[in-house]
């Protein structure tokens, strides 16, 4: 090959790795976050719509909260992380498989909260009705609408899934 072909079949190449690169690149954006993108490394693992007895045998650390019509629907884990201090899930007692639906994970103060909530979930969609807290809303793949807030020390995940008992008129699935 003389040194003209070599130089056509360098451009060709670099021209189309570039385009490959730019079209990876652009489908990264367009994937939006994961729901492992947006939960503590602490929880990454947790699967919401999981049933209760799947969910205990992955966290045999959280233990179950009398709730107020006695079945118990609220489960604690306590955290021994730097920032995070428990993490509270909630089950829908409503549905035989108890569905996991929704999340509060508690940290030390309102600034580990801040600082958690900005590298997780990024800048707030609105703000909440109280005009302090912020809130979120993603469309996590497979069509189920994630929401999340803040208030004090806490970020609240919430998922809705459908006929859960909040969000039984609510939910897309």
């Amino acid at each position: 090959m003389n040194n003209q072909t070599v130089r056509q079949f360098t451009h060709i190449i670099l021209a189309s790795q570039l385009v490959v690169f730019s079209v990876l690149y652009w489908n990264s954006l367009e994937r939006g976050k994961t729901l492992e993108d947006l939960l503590p490394k602490e929880i990454q693992e947790v699967a919401f719509n999981e049933e209760l007895m799947q969910f205990m045998s992955t966290r045999p650390n959280a233990v179950a909260q009398e709730a107020e019509n006695g079945s118990p629907n609220t489960y604690l884990e306590p955290m021994h992380s730097e920032d995070i201090t428990s993490i509270i899930y909630y089950f829908d007692a409503e549905q035989p498989r108890m569905p996991l639906y929704e999340v509060v994970v508690n940290f030390k103060d309102e600034v580990s909260m801040e600082l958690h909530a900005n590298i997780l979930l990024g800048s707030s969609n609105h703000t909440g009705k109280d005009g302090h807290s912020k809130e979120w809303t993603f469309d996590l793949n497979g069509g189920h609408i994630l929401h999340c807030s803040t208030f004090e020390n806490k970020i609240v995940y919430k998922m809705l899934i459908s006929n859960t008992e909040r969000n039984a008129s609510k939910s897309k699935q």
